[in-house]
């Protein structure tokens, strides 16, 4: 496979280069932190990001997101693989939204990455054009955000859904008594799975750094991305939200599976919420 142009390196880079050389990009980032914590804000960068068909709207019947490069395509391709006609809010990434869906009802899996490799693999995605400070920070917010929620919603870790890519639809049933059909995805149909993803953003034109599919080209500067990550003073608070969120899964989401199903909203309390 090329290797992406517009990866660049990593070394040598000093902290400030990316405000320096994408100050508007960076001043973006920064400005998407409070609008994405907003109930009512937060529709607006759907709309942007995913227009109307992973909006959420009064249609939908599920909800799967989470920070970005956490898994999203993943899990959404893997619910629409069992259950085409399904309609899933996705691809929101905006802790406002996900508490709506929440609120209303709306059986929701929350997807969560560890924080250093999910905001190394974001500031590679964006062309390594965000401050790693930004990436820090849109991590907490989403996050920090949903923790008061943390008993309404499924969770699902980013480590579970690579090996596991029909885990969405087996918490959905299992935690909101839902009857998603889930096939078996065994190697072969992992494959396929990933292949499908691969095609959809090569026929869109998206660069390899963009891609929700592994790319070894890309892992050796996300790499390198780590330690600084790691080592900055913020990254304590994102990693404690880290496991806060994916270390109650035993607790919560896992007891589920026993029988211990939450009640859904009827489609019309949607209504009357929204």
């Amino acid at each position: 496979m090329p290797a992406d142009p517009s990866f660049g390196h990593a070394r040598g880079r000093s902290n400030l280069e990316p405000l320096l050389r994408h100050p508007v990009r960076n001043a973006w980032f920064a400005t998407r932190i409070p609008i994405s914590r907003s109930r009512l804000l937060a529709r607006t960068l759907s709309l942007r990001a995913v227009g109307d068909g992973g909006r959420l709207t009064h249609g939908t019947e599920v909800c799967i997101d989470g920070f970005q490069r956490s898994g999203n395509t993943l899990a959404t391709y893997a619910v629409w693989r069992s259950n085409p006609e399904c309609r899933i809010a996705h691809h929101l990434h905006a802790a406002g939204d996900v508490r709506r869906a929440v609120e209303r009802g709306i059986p929701t899996v929350v997807l969560i990455r560890e924080p250093s490799v999910a905001i190394a693999s974001l500031i590679t995605y964006q062309g390594m054009a965000m401050h790693v400070r930004l990436g820090l920070e849109s991590y907490i917010a989403f996050y920090r955000r949903l923790v008061p929620l943390r008993d309404r919603f499924a969770v699902c870790p980013f480590d579970e859904l690579v090996a596991d890519p029909g885990l969405p639809i087996s918490l959905l049933n299992d935690r909101f008594g839902l009857d998603l059909l889930n096939l078996r995805l065994d190697d072969e149909a992992k494959e396929e799975l990933r292949d499908a993803i691969a095609h959809t953003q090569l026929l869109r034109g998206d660069p390899e750094r963009k891609w929700s599919v592994p790319v070894s080209t890309r892992e050796v500067v996300r790499t390198r991305l780590v330690d600084p990550i790691t080592c900055h003073p913020r990254f304590p608070v994102a990693a404690r939200l880290y496991r806060t969120l994916a270390g109650e899964r035993s607790s919560l989401d896992r007891a589920s599976s026993i029988g211990a199903r939450q009640p859904v909203a009827d489609p019309s309390e949607r209504l009357a919420r929204a």
